[in-house]
This record gives C-alpha cells, structure tokens and sequence, in this order.
C-alpha cells in the first residue's frame, strides 16, 4: 500500500512538471534548470499531485471517508489554483505594468496561477495515473 500511494502521488507530479518542462522548452527554444520550479501553466502540478491522492483513495478504498477528505483537499486546491492564484497573476501584471519606469522596482512572478482548462487537466492527469498503477499492479 505505501509505495502505490507514493506511485500514486508522485508520479502524477513528476509528469505534470516533465509535461510544462518540454511546452517550456519549446517555447523558449532554450533550457534553463529554473523552468522545473515554475508556476502555473498546462498542466497544474499541484492539481494533479492531490487528485493522485484522490485517485488512491478511490482504488484502495472505494467511497470511503478517507477519499472525501481528499477529494474536498483537492477540490479546494483547485480552486485556489485558477481563482485565488490566477488573479494574483493578474494583479502581478497590473503592478509590473504601472511600476515599470521605476529602475528599483524588482518584477513580481506574473506565473502563479492557472485557468481553468490548466486545472482540469492536473486533475486528469491526477486521476489516470493511479487508474493505470492499479490497473498494471
């Protein structure tokens, strides 16, 4: 049970941020170690890494109290990801934006959150893979 809730978990993180890394890299034509801790974009990590917890939950234990509870931690992170932390991205702009005469004005982070199309696929993703570590163990 321990390493498939690690599996289940982790792996999900892990392609989520090997997915953003290559669109990254792509993007930018270029490499930099940094791209790995970046926030927000396709897909949402954090998104996939709670709802392989979710996805866990359902397969070891069917609808039980334990898969609620992370189903409701997921749900709010979600949440928190294309709301909370979206607009905060978008505040970000605004203040780079009126700030950017200002020479000691350091830029803020304008990548903290998602949309929501970003989140449902963290989601999804967060959920096949312990569907398919279940399936093959």
């Amino acid at each position: 049970m321990t390493w498939t809730l690690v599996a289940c978990v982790l792996a999900p993180w892990i392609l989520t941020r090997v997915i953003k890394l290559c669109h990254d890299v792509w993007k930018a034509k270029s490499f930099s170690w940094s791209m790995l801790f970046y926030d927000g974009g396709f897909p949402s990590s954090h998104t996939a890494f709670v709802f392989g917890l979710v996805g866990f939950f359902w397969f070891e234990t069917g609808a039980s109290y334990w898969f609620f509870i992370s189903l409701v931690v997921g749900l709010i992170v979600g949440y928190d990801a294309f709301n909370v932390r979206w607009v905060t991205g978008e505040q970000s702009k605004a203040i780079n934006k009126l700030m950017a005469k200002d020479k000691n004005h350091k830029p803020l982070n304008e990548r903290v959150g998602h949309t929501i199309p970003e989140v449902i696929g963290g989601a999804v993703i967060g959920l096949l893979v312990p569907w398919l570590i279940f399936l093959l163990f």
